[in-house]
């Protein structure tokens, strides 16, 4: 199952990128260009020159391009809109931004630093990612994130069929059709945000986010959005951090210090 999801997002990125074959192959998480063509031609009884020579009219408008760029498919509708309302009210100065349908972050992966930015493609029922990221090694990782954040995996038509046989909740499904459940970029950055949401207020957990960033994230350098000036702590970092300066409750304080040396255990 692994090495059939490997091949599938190296199959994909060589449709939709100009990424050499050895970047490809690195992507895939296989350890030589030898490996990845020997389980690509098992899978596909092509070698993947050969795939790319058929996509090149497609795909060459990217030649050039700096990020990678992918779509991400998901099974229609999709509730954009609510999906960008829901992280626009909880966005953090300094790490991300939502604005005129797009949603922008900084990304951290084995100690390098980027971005993504989301956009809707709705006449393609996908989203599509620009991944600015110095590893290609980082991609899959990224696109999973991704996938996990924007809820793409979710089977709406069987989530609306079960509910839907709730009288209560049959209109409020039919009225949005296409609602997802937002994810989170990773565990730990989750498990932080739901302590800083103990407050009264989103807006309230929202700036203490900013302050944690502020104070312990990691600046980021070259960014081409200005406002996207520092990645998301660490847990190393929170554990050793003295939590007294963002003016939360001592409890809390504690229990973020206890999440983050937990996570450096593992």
């Amino acid at each position: 199952v692994a090495q059939t999801r490997r091949l599938l997002f190296a199959k994909q990125l060589l449709h939709d990128t100009r990424l050499s074959m050895t970047d490809v192959a690195i992507a895939g998480g296989f350890g030589s260009v030898r490996r990845f063509n020997h389980a690509f031609r098992s899978l596909y009884h092509r070698s993947p020159g050969e795939l790319r020579r058929s996509t090149t009219a497609a795909t060459s408008y990217l030649a050039t391009a700096a990020p990678v760029v992918l779509q991400i498919s998901y099974r229609p509708p999709y509730d954009w809109e609510a999906m960008l309302n829901y992280l626009h009210a909880r966005a953090i100065d300094g790490l991300e931004v939502v604005e005129k349908g797009l949603y922008r972050r900084n990304v951290t992966h084995e100690g390098l630093h980027g971005t993504v930015t989301v956009a809707h493609m709705p006449e393609g029922h996908s989203l599509l990612a620009t991944i600015r990221f110095p590893s290609v090694r980082a991609l899959q990782t990224i696109v999973a994130c991704v996938r996990h954040q924007f809820d793409v995996g979710a089977d709406v038509d069987a989530i609306a069929a079960q509910l839907s046989k709730d009288d209560a909740l049959a209109p409020l499904i039919a009225a949005r059709p296409g609602l997802r459940a937002p994810g989170c970029w990773d565990g730990f950055e989750l498990a932080v945000r739901a302590v800083l949401g103990q407050q009264i207020t989103v807006a309230a957990a929202r700036r203490l986010g900013g302050a944690l960033v502020d104070l312990w994230g990691d600046p980021l350098l070259n960014s081409e959005d200005r406002r996207l000036t520092r990645t998301f702590p660490t847990a190393r970092c929170l554990a050793v951090a003295d939590l007294s300066r963002l003016g939360m409750p001592s409890a809390r304080r504690a229990t973020i210090t206890a999440l983050a040396k937990a996570a450096t255990t593992h």
